[in-house]
């Protein structure tokens, strides 16, 4: 579920925050669609979405890049600022490697963490790191959720996005090589098997997981011809899950344009929790218990009523026959039914 938000809206929930998205492509994707809600209040474009390394893109920086290149250390850092908001990314073809590693633990990053850390990595592990990817997948998981439990504070709202659905026939070249083409016919199940794994890994070290995997798993049609990338409505569709994600994380009011029935459950958990009703609530819970206690006494006494009506109105003889038929059955079952 995705409530929708418009430029003014998406500035009210993002103010004074600092916001750093750490992932491949599909990750720069939604670095740049959120840059365009922020300054446009548009879509992102196929050739902006397809961009990668430009110089700058709406006024933001690229303070690292190592030039164009399908490899496994290619590097793009890039950073925004406006009102008071930052906005960082930076790629990753792994989810765990030495450079995640410093700039978590950097001064800087001690002195003004992030708010909010969005982070996916899963493509370029499993295709791209040999066929022991997904073992070192499994270990690099879980190094990075101990440096993120380590580096960031309690209030960081750390967010992992599920990898999301991969073409079996058409895959991207940056992912897949030539001699490893066989790899893209089973690719969607790997997906599948690391997202699970990663989600339990995620939820057991109390981090959120946004399914994006799931929210988009009829979203096909709006993949691109490279069977990895997305369209701009789909990106934009990604971009309002996570806002209304971290809408609902901060118990804030959310737009209203969309209604979904997971979202009043989730809001009034959220407002039972921030907001109790005063009083005692075990003096609540008592007072209802003896509401119910009363309310079944007055149905067995009313039970009881009416099976002595019942009674009465029966003959002694009819009584008596009731009673000795009732006995029989008693013994029979007991000792066999030829007693």
């Amino acid at each position: 579920m995705a409530d929708t938000f418009l430029k003014s809206e998406a500035w009210a929930l993002l103010r004074k925050k600092h916001i750093l998205f750490i992932g491949d492509s599909n990750t720069r994707a939604l670095y740049k669609d959120l840059l365009c809600l922020l300054c446009t209040g548009r879509l992102i474009t196929q050739r902006e979405n397809q961009a990668k390394g430009e110089p700058s893109f709406l006024n933001d920086q690229r303070i690292m890049f190592s030039g164009l290149r399908k490899t496994r250390d290619y590097v793009e850092d890039r950073i925004w600022r406006e009102g008071r908001v930052t906005i960082e990314f930076s790629f990753t073809t792994r989810v765990f490697n030495r450079r995640i590693e410093e700039r978590l633990t950097s001064n800087f990053y001690r002195q003004h963490p992030p708010d909010v850390v969005i982070i996916n990595s899963t493509l370029w592990d499993l295709t791209r790191w040999g066929p022991d990817g997904y073992l070192a997948f499994k270990t690099n998981i879980v190094k990075l959720m101990e440096l993120l439990k380590q580096s960031l504070p309690p209030s960081t709202l750390v967010i992992w996005l599920t990898a999301l659905h991969p073409s079996s026939t058409h895959t991207s070249s940056a992912l897949v090589v030539k001699d490893l083409d066989f790899i893209k016919k089973f690719l969607q199940y790997n997906v599948l098997e690391a997202n699970f794994y990663a989600a339990g890994v995620v939820q057991k070290y109390g981090f959120n997981v946004l399914d994006i995997h799931y929210y988009t798993r009829l979203l096909c049609y709006r993949r691109r011809p490279d069977g990895v990338h997305y369209t701009c409505t789909a990106v934009r569709y990604m971009t309002n899950l996570i806002l209304t994600h971290i809408a609902l994380s901060w118990n804030m009011t959310l737009p209203g344009r969309t209604k979904s029935a997971d979202v009043k459950v989730i809001q009034k958990a959220l407002a039972s929790q921030h907001n109790p009703k005063p009083g005692n609530t075990e003096q609540s819970e008592s007072k209802n218990n003896r509401k119910i206690l009363r309310a079944r006494r007055r149905k067995l006494s009313i039970d009881d009523e009416s099976a002595m009506s019942e009674v009465m109105a029966k003959s002694a003889h009819d009584l008596m026959r009731e009673i000795n038929w009732n006995e029989d059955l008693a013994l029979q079952s007991l000792f066999g039914p030829e007693f």
